[in-house]
């Protein structure tokens, strides 16, 4: 499994057994406020979840895009650092509806034959309610 989006990223902590950290030399891009100009862009996290899961036997594998995040940039930027192509997906599931889970943007994925499953209520309209702003748009 591969976390494409979550709520933290932590750039200082080490690899472990079965845990292998984004590799610390991702995208590097203009910084005027810097020495030399330039900052290493990471991960990035957001309240969002989005994760790769690949089931492999023998020499073949099955991959599934548990959940989408909501931000179009978070899951497509982490994928591309750290270095995995959605176009070999070959099932989306949406666990619920809820805005943070199922917002993200299918199009990366490689073909329009991509199997869904879907909680029955994802495609429900949503809004939260927040004490100083008022309903908003989710």
């Amino acid at each position: 499994m591969t976390t494409l989006v979550d709520n933290t990223y932590d750039t200082f902590l080490p690899d472990e057994v079965h845990v292998l950290r984004a590799a610390p030399t991702s995208d590097v891009v203009s910084a005027p406020q810097f020495e030399d100009g330039t900052t290493a862009v990471r991960m990035v996290a957001e309240h969002r979840f989005s994760a790769l899961v690949t089931a492999r036997r023998g020499d073949r594998s099955h991959s599934i895009l548990f959940d989408t995040g909501l931000s179009p940039d978070a899951m497509i930027a982490n994928a591309d650092r750290l270095e995995i192509d959605l176009r070999d997906v070959h099932s989306v599931v949406l666990s619920h509806g809820h805005f943070d889970h199922a917002g993200g943007p299918a199009a990366r994925l490689g073909t329009t034959k991509v199997s869904m499953v879907v909680h029955p209520e994802v495609w429900s309209k949503r809004r939260s309610i927040c004490p100083d702003a008022g309903a908003v748009r989710c």
